[in-house]
């Protein structure tokens, strides 16, 4: 598992950790039921600290890509909740309300609209290795997360008990 984390980036730290786990889960990086590394271990990894990570597994958690075991681990969940796919549904469905409306005021006619959202379409799908035409928005890793010189890799290990990665 890699995180690269920003002081640049506007989004705090536990943000920037929490998307990029999602996203290593949505891209199959993070297998179905691989143990992520313990909250402490990740924080000293990081060097970030342990309110952090555990706020980043809070919000993976209650957004439904992990689960917590009680005294042994967190691991990625079997099946993505359906309550997770369907937030993001409605969060697309507000973009696309604001981009047909955005549209209409430029006078484009439905065909133009739907011409240039079918080329944007086809476009971020070869662009989107692994995705494997989803048409999951959410798989979406930002191009700062691989071009900024500000960004620093930082690997964690995964333990003896590491299944999958």
């Amino acid at each position: 598992m890699q995180i690269i984390l920003s002081k640049h980036d506007p989004n705090p730290i536990y943000l920037q950790i929490t998307v990029q786990i999602q996203a290593q889960i949505l891209d199959g990086t993070l297998a179905k039921g691989t143990e992520l590394p313990s909250i402490r271990a990740l924080a000293n990894n990081l060097h970030v600290s342990v309110i952090t990570t555990k706020r980043a597994y809070q919000e993976l958690q209650r957004s439904g890509f992990v689960e917590t075991v009680a005294g042994k681990a967190t691991y990625v969940v079997d099946s993505l909740s359906y309550t997770f796919r369907e937030t993001q549904l409605l969060e697309l469905e507000k973009e696309l309300d604001a981009l047909a409306l955005r549209a209409h005021q430029l006078s484009l006619s439905q065909d133009e609209f739907l011409s240039a959202a079918e080329e944007s379409y086809a476009q971020a799908a070869e662009h989107s290795p692994g995705v494997e035409g989803s048409g999951d928005p959410s798989t979406h890793v930002p191009a700062a997360a691989h071009d900024s010189p500000n960004l620093k890799p930082v690997s964690t290990p995964q333990g003896s008990k590491s299944k999958g990665v």
